[in-house]
C-alpha cells in the first residue's frame, strides 16, 4: 500500500484491505482510508466485511452474479443499511 500512496494517484483501488491483520494495524488503514477521501483521493474499496464497508463508505454497489445488483446511498446507520445490502443479495 505504501507504493501506493507514494505515487500520489487521484483513484485508488484497494481490495480486501484489513483481511488477516491485527485490530490495531486495521483501526490505522481505517483512518488512512478516510483521510485518503477526505483529502480528494477517489477510493474503490472491495470489501466482504461489511461492518467495515459500512463504516468507510459514501455509497455502496452490491454485486451478484457479476452484475450490479443494487445501489445503497449510505448513512452509516448499520442496521438500515446492512439490510438493505442484504435485500440485494438475496434478489
Amino acid at each position: 500500500m505504501a507504493k501506493w500512496l507514494a505515487a500520489g494517484t487521484d483513484i485508488l483501488i484497494i481490495d480486501e484491505p484489513t483481511v488477516g491483520i491485527d485490530i490495531k494495524t486495521k483501526a490505522y488503514l481505517h483512518e488512512l482510508i478516510i483521510k485518503l477521501a477526505d483529502n480528494g483521493t477517489s477510493i474503490i474499496l472491495i470489501s466482504s466485511d461489511m461492518p467495515e464497508m459500512i463504516s468507510l463508505a459514501d455509497k455502496i454497489l452490491v454485486m451478484k452474479d457479476f452484475q450490479v445488483n443494487g445501489i445503497v446511498e449510505n448513512d452509516h446507520d448499520y442496521d438500515a443499511v446492512s439490510s438493505k445490502i442484504m435485500e440485494f443479495i438475496h434478489t
